[in-house]
C-alpha cells in the first residue's frame, strides 16, 4: 500500500471519529433507569443463605418430607430461620393466604416449636367457604371450580376428591358459620386472638387499605400462599406489596405452585407479575428450586431430603423497587411433570 493510500485512510478514520464524537457530546442529558437494573440492597440487609459454622444454631438435621410425622414444606422455613434465629426479627409477623382447616398454621406452629423458635402472631385470610372463580382466560385445574374446598362444611368425610382436583360434597352437608370455624380452629391449634387472628371473605372484597389501617399489622416474616388460583395469589401479593409489608428478608413459600400450567397461571404466573410489578428481586433458596435441589440428599447444614417429592418453592426477598427479578428462571421437571397431572382449562 502507498504512503498517500495509508494516509488518506488516517485522514477518513480521524474525521469520523472526530464526528462520532461530536454527535455523542450533542446528545441531550436523557433521565435513564440503568441504575435500578444494577442496584440491590447492602449485603447485611439481606438474611445470608451460607451460613458459617460458628453462626449456626445448633440443631437436629431433619429428614423432609416426613409425613409419618407430619412434617412437610413449611418445616424448611422453621429450619432455616433457626439456624439464623440470631439475625431473625421475630416481631415480625406471618401472613397465610389460605386458612381452610388451620393444616397450614398448624404445621407452622409444630415446626417452630420443634425448633425452640419464638412464634410470630399469625393472620389468616380465607372466605371460609371455598374459593372464588378464576380470572377469565386464566387456566385451571378442572376441578378447582368456585365453591370447592368449603371448610365450612361440617363433616368432612361427606366430602370426596374427584380426579380433576376439585372435590364433591354431599347435599346433606351441613355448613358451619365463621364463628364455629375459628372455635374449632381455635381448639385444634391451641390459639387465640392474642397470637391468630381471621379475616374472612373474598380477597378482592377484604384486602382493601380501610382493612390495612384497621388493624395493627406488622412487617412479615414469613408469607404462606395456600391460594391455588392466579388470581386469588395476585390479589394476596398485591395487597402484601402495596402497603409494604414485605421487605428484604422476607421469606414466600407456595403451596400449589406445581399445580397448574407454569408461568401462565396459578400461583407462579402471580409471582412473576408482582415481581414486576414492584421491582421485586427474588430468590429461590429452599424446597422445589431447581433440579439439583429436589434430590435426596443432605441439603444444608439443617435439613436433608430423603425424597423428590417437596416440590414447594420458597423464596426470599432480596431488593424492592430496583429490579424486579422472579428467582426461578427454569422450572424443575418434576415440576414440570406434576403441572400437567390434571386436566387444565380456562
Amino acid at each position: 500500500m502507498s504512503s498517500w493510500s495509508t494516509k488518506r485512510i488516517l485522514k477518513v478514520f480521524l474525521c469520523f471519529s472526530l464526528l462520532s464524537l461530536f454527535w455523542i457530546n450533542s446528545i441531550p442529558n436523557i433521565p435513564t433507569n440503568t441504575g435500578r437494573l444494577v442496584h440491590t440492597v447492602p449485603a447485611k440487609q439481606v438474611i445470608p443463605l451460607t451460613i458459617s459454622s460458628k453462626d449456626v444454631h445448633k440443631h437436629e438435621i431433619i429428614d423432609l418430607p416426613d409425613h409419618r410425622n407430619g412434617r412437610g414444606w413449611r418445616w424448611l422455613v422453621a429450619a432455616y430461620l433457626s439456624s439464623i434465629r440470631s439475625e431473625v426479627d421475630f416481631s415480625r409477623e406471618i401472613y397465610v393466604f389460605g386458612v381452610a382447616g388451620g393444616n397450614s398454621i398448624e404445621s407452622i406452629r409444630k415446626a417452630f416449636r420443634n425448633f425452640g423458635l419464638h412464634m410470630p402472631r399469625v393472620w389468616g385470610f380465607d372466605s371460609f367457604s371455598g374459593i372464588p372463580d378464576e380470572a377469565v382466560g386464566v387456566s385451571r385445574p378442572l376441578g378447582w371450580t368456585q365453591g370447592v374446598y368449603d371448610s365450612s362444611v361440617a363433616n368432612r368425610s361427606l366430602c370426596k376428591r374427584t380426579n380433576s382436583g376439585g372435590e364433591v360434597c354431599h347435599a346433606s352437608a351441613q355448613r358451619l358459620s365463621f364463628k364455629e370455624q375459628v372455635d374449632i380452629l381455635d381448639l385444634k391449634l391451641g390459639a387465640n386472638r392474642s397470637d391468630t387472628n381471621y379475616i374472612q371473605g373474598y380477597y378482592n372484597e377484604t384486602l382493601t387499605t380501610i382493612l390495612y389501617n384497621s388493624l395493627p399489622f406488622k412487617p412479615a416474616l414469613f408469607i404462606d400462599i395456600d391460594c391455588d388460583l392466579y388470581i386469588s395469589t395476585f390479589q394476596a401479593l398485591d395487597w402484601i406489596f402495596k402497603h409494604k409489608l414485605a421487605s428484604p428478608g422476607t421469606l414466600i413459600g407456595y403451596d400449589d405452585w406445581c399445580l397448574t400450567h407454569l408461568g401462565s397461571a396459578g400461583e407462579s404466573r402471580a409471582h412473576n407479575e408482582i415481581s414486576f410489578k414492584y421491582n421485586v428481586k427474588f430468590r429461590c433458596i429452599l424446597g422445589g428450586c431447581t433440579d439439583a435441589m429436589l434430590k435426596p440428599g443432605r441439603k444444608s447444614n439443617y435439613y436433608r431430603m430423603v425424597s423428590s417429592k417437596l416440590l414447594n418453592p420458597i423464596f426470599i426477598i432480596e431488593s424492592i423497587g430496583f429490579q424486579g427479578q422472579s428467582g426461578m428462571d427454569l422450572y424443575p421437571e418434576k415440576c414440570i411433570s406434576q403441572s400437567r397431572h390434571w386436566v387444565q382449562v380456562n
